[in-house]
């Protein structure tokens, strides 16, 4: 064109004015080489066997490629022709020449995670491809450790695994029934959504997240591939409670049930609709490190009401709280806390002391010190009495002492009536009565008229058993 103008002053200002828009604003053809004053002309917009020479690929492949949407191209319609013309600032690939490419299968084994994911994570755009492959379907080594490094920034090194977490390792190891529910859960940890506790190695499969987030996610995901529905363990989860307590919460229509072909689940929408009304105290004292039973007691003491769900086949219930009530609940907690803690030595000593006063004597069952009820009545849990052991030996020590005082006033009355059964039946030449082959020392107690501790309290009394029945024994022998 600027061949057949006549020669002016100012031509070549518009010959150049003109070349610079074709390959700088544009970008609805590109610039003919013959055009360019040099030959290292910084080009912004190109055709696409320039960019196919630029990137070592041929033309045909170029065209498959931007079919994809891998390589941005625009196609312009010259006449009967179509060309391609290619925005070099919108190419974020680059040649592949300077690494290998890698198959899907090593590349996954190369990450530690699933070939399913990790493509599902490059169509996504989530595992960008910078670099072209050999090959369509395979990864540049540099691509991949550009992802593998993004992810690992977002978790320090760490020595000590927390309590509660789970490595990546495992979570690519659960059942999410949900096609792109792991590669969501990268999305996820790459969006800031999952937090990151840290990583023990440099690998994807070392990096630990809060286990409870976890299971949140995966029951989620899930819930979405079974029409919005969780089965009753996960529900039970959700809700802090036994699932046995489910079938009698579903019994009285606070749940709704969808059968399916394997059996029941409940709707995720009427399980947190459940959960915004009421709370098991279950939860509560997880959340405050105390039993649900010690709650369930600040309640009644209080007259905050309770719904207990019974258990199937009548065991005992578990009872939920109204979140109406839950902030009284609540201030009663951090009072209780902020009170004096009595220890357990000072309640035994309190409650040895009370008994001692009112002439009163430890709790038995079979002769022995009955740990359940004298831990009930101090006011606290029965395993003090085997973990503490100062605790264990104030009692022994008042069950040592009770056992001879008790003994000394028991041996006129009860050995006497003890002497007299016995010489009744060497003088009718009865037996002992017997329970397995053994003296029945309830039996005997009965029938002589007094109590049956005597042969646990008074080692005379058990002596003077355990001889007459030899002796007994001895007779039968004989006359047989």
């Amino acid at each position: 064109m600027f061949k057949r103008i006549k020669r002016f002053e100012g031509i070549e200002f518009m010959r150049e004015e003109f070349v610079r828009f074709g390959l700088e604003t544009w970008g609805e053809s590109v610039v003919d080489n013959k055009l360019l004053r040099a030959k290292d002309e910084v080009k912004r917009y190109i055709s696409k066997s320039e960019l196919a020479n630029q990137l070592g690929l041929r033309p045909t492949t170029l065209k498959v490629w931007a079919a994809r949407g891998i390589v941005p191209m625009k196609v312009v319609d010259a006449g009967l022709k179509k060309r391609y013309v290619v925005d070099c600032n919108a190419i974020t690939v680059k040649n592949g020449s300077d690494g290998k490419s890698i198959g899907i299968r090593e590349a996954a084994a190369h990450v530690g995670l699933p070939a399913s994911v990790l493509m599902s994570l490059r169509d996504s755009g989530h595992c960008s491809r910078h670099h072209l492959s050999s090959r369509l379907k395979t990864f540049h080594e540099k691509d991949l450790q550009t992802f593998v490094q993004s992810i690992l920034s977002l978790g320090k090194l760490i020595s000590d695994i927390p309590n509660g977490s789970i490595s990546l390792c495992d979570v690519m190891l659960l059942k999410f029934r949900n096609d792109e529910g792991k590669a969501d859960f990268i999305r996820g940890i790459l969006s800031h959504h999952i937090e990151v506790l840290g990583r023990t190695g440099d690998g994807l499969t070392d990096l630990l997240f809060d286990r409870e987030k976890v299971e949140e996610f995966l029951r989620d995901k899930r819930s979405e591939a079974e029409n919005g529905t969780w089965s009753l363990s996960e529900a039970a989860k959700y809700l802090h409670c036994d699932p046995m307590t489910l079938p009698t919460i579903i019994q009285q229509g606070f749940l709704k049930t969808v059968d399916v072909s394997f059996g029941k689940r409940v709707t995720a929408i009427s399980v947190k609709q459940f959960d915004e009304r009421c709370v098991s105290l279950a939860k509560l004292a997880k959340n405050n490190a105390t039993s649900s039973r010690r709650l369930q007691s600040m309640c009644i003491k209080h007259n905050i009401p309770l719904a207990v769900f019974h258990r199937e086949h009548g065991k005992v219930g578990q009872p939920f709280v109204n979140r109406e009530h839950l902030t009284h609940l609540n201030e009663i907690i951090a009072n209780s806390k902020r009170a004096p803690r009595i220890s357990s030595m000072q309640l035994m000593r309190e409650y040895l002391d009370g008994l001692q006063r009112n002439g009163a004597r430890l709790p038995r069952r079979a002769g022995k010190s009955n740990n359940a009820a004298i831990a009930k009545a101090c006011g606290f849990d029965r395993n003090t009495l085997y973990a503490n052991s100062d605790v264990r030996a104030l009692l022994e020590k008042f069950d040592m002492k009770e056992r001879k005082r008790h003994s000394t006033t028991i041996k006129g009355s009860a050995m006497r009536e003890l002497r007299r059964y016995l010489g009744q039946l060497r003088s009718n030449k009865h037996s002992l009565p017997r329970s397995g082959g053994k003296p029945n020392k309830a039996a005997i107690a009965r029938l002589g008229g007094f109590d049956r501790n005597v042969f646990y309290l008074n080692p005379e009394a058990a002596s003077l058993i355990n001889n007459f029945d030899k002796e007994d024994q001895r007779e039968n022998f004989s006359t047989q």
